[in-house]
């Protein structure tokens, strides 16, 4: 592993053995003279762990607490450009320090000296002879202390950590970005893990389950969301189907309850999330609203209902216009059997009246004005044949209008209803959606047309009638 990738632990364990082994170095030095090392050994040791420093971009550190003079590895001063000499005092350092950092490496170590803290440590930024900063993790502990227990001497060991730092503010830079990209996402994303909690989602995510940011939906389960009583359960086991074999599940149509009461549906697609070996991890899901389109859907289907009850309505009034037609055909019979039944009453009174020529002259009188009866009569059978042409003629027109408008109706309606049935379809794009609703469109109008046109000839069969 490189050393600038390690973690925190894994430093401050390192720092641990190397001060061990520091005070190791120490002991063997207060022992008697018997017990030192050969001259050769020691120079050996320090030179290994000079080198596991400088290495491993480290170098120690020692402070006098009372008077504030500070020793420093001379690989310190090195990572920094300076000479050695030019660090005596502890504000000989601490004044290369970057502003927004000086307060908190103060206050950390002011408070490990308190004895608030077990050990100072911070992270910091130090500016090198060059005017560039570079990032520090230091880490010490009072070594030496008084009779009263006041600590006398601190030392530490210091690490740059600037790669380490650049590549976390790379890493937060990305994962702003993708967070970016996840919030400005036209839809909804959100990933689990194998128990089907939240590992992270998008703002809209957070937006539609009441939460004021995504951080909030972290370790959450579905049933502990607003959707908890409605869809929860179905929203685990699609999760669940996922994971266990592997394979995406894709267009779930859901309805989904937010946090605010409304009920909005989703397009749902979910894939296996599996890390950097392949193995399953949890599932990432996807989703697009398709409320407007649903809410369009069932417009369209009660429009089709609305239609086909009017259309129904209009047989009704066709059968009824029928029947009211075959009464008046039936007036007419009635009324032209009444005519030839005076035809043949005049006939018959024509015949009285020659037999009786030698009547009386009041007779006579009474003989013209049955004739001139008869002549009126026979004028009003004349005026009811021809009213019995007109309306069979009326009839006979009724009936073709009514098959040409049957026809014509057909036609659009029948547009509608194969264009509402392609859109039921799930693998239509935007644009094919697009043409077949607006021949939808084009259609209804001409139904609508053809509607205008039978209600103003109505008006003007109206009209005509009472003229």
């Amino acid at each position: 592993m490189h050393m600038q990738d390690k973690t925190k632990e894994e430093l401050i364990k390192e720092l641990q053995e190397l001060r061990q082994e520091n005070r190791s170095l120490k002991e063997i030095n207060n022992r008697n003279a018997n017990d030192f090392l050969p001259h050769d050994a020691m120079l050996e040791t320090n030179s290994k762990l000079a080198l596991a420093m400088q290495g491993g971009n480290m170098a120690w550190w020692q402070m006098d607490v009372k008077t504030g003079n500070v020793t420093f590895d001379k690989h310190k001063v090195e990572m920094l450009g300076y000479a050695p000499e030019n660090f005596k005092h502890y504000r000989d350092f601490t004044n290369l320090v970057h502003p927004n950092d000086y307060e908190r490496i103060m206050d950390a170590m002011k408070g490990h000296l308190d004895g608030i803290f077990d050990k100072y440590e911070a992270e910091y930024r130090i500016m090198t002879k060059s005017g560039e900063y570079i990032w520090f993790y230091d880490y010490g502990s009072v070594v030496k202390k008084d009779s009263k227990g006041a600590p006398l001497i601190c030392t530490g060991f210091v690490y740059n950590i600037t790669e380490r730092k650049q590549n976390e503010e790379t890493l937060a830079k990305n994962e702003q970005m993708l967070q970016t990209v996840l919030d400005n996402f036209p839809g909804v994303v959100f990933w689990k893990d194998r128990q089907s909690k939240y590992l992270g989602c998008n703002q809209a995510f957070a937006t539609g389950a009441g939460l004021k940011n995504t951080a909030e939906v972290v370790g959450k389960t579905d049933l502990e969301m607003p959707w908890a009583s409605t869809g929860a359960i179905n929203y685990l086991k699609d999760d669940t189907d996922v994971m266990e074999f592997g394979k995406e599940k894709l267009h779930i149509i859901e309805m989904l309850h937010q946090s605010n009461g409304q009920e909005i549906w989703l397009n749902t697609s979910k894939f296996p999330l599996r890390d950097s070996p392949g193995q399953i991890i949890g599932v990432i899901g996807v989703s697009n609203d398709i409320s407007m389109l649903k809410r369009a859907e069932q417009e369209l289907i009660n429009k089709n209902i609305e239609l086909a009850i009017q259309n129904e309505e209009k047989e009704k009034r066709a059968d009824e216009l029928i029947i009211a037609n075959n009464e008046l055909a039936f007036q007419n019979e009635e009324k032209g059997k009444r005519a030839a039944e005076l035809i043949i009453a005049n006939k018959e009174l024509a015949y009285e009246s020659m037999e009786k020529g030698n009547r009386a002259a009041e007779l006579s009188i009474v003989n013209i004005e049955l004739t001139a009866q008869n002549i009126e009569i026979e004028e009003s059978s004349a005026e009811l044949i021809i009213a019995k042409e007109r309306a069979e003629q009326s009839d006979r027109l009724k009936s073709a209008f009514l098959a040409n408008m049957s026809h014509e109706i057909r036609t659009p309606m029948n547009g509608i209803l194969g264009f509402a049935s392609i859109l039921r379809e799930a693998d239509l794009s935007g644009e094919e959606q697009l043409e077949y609703l607006e021949l939808m469109e084009q259609s209804g109008a001409r139904m609508l047309n053809i509607i205008n046109d039978i209600v103003d000839i109505s008006k003007h069969y109206c009209l005509a009638k009472r003229g």
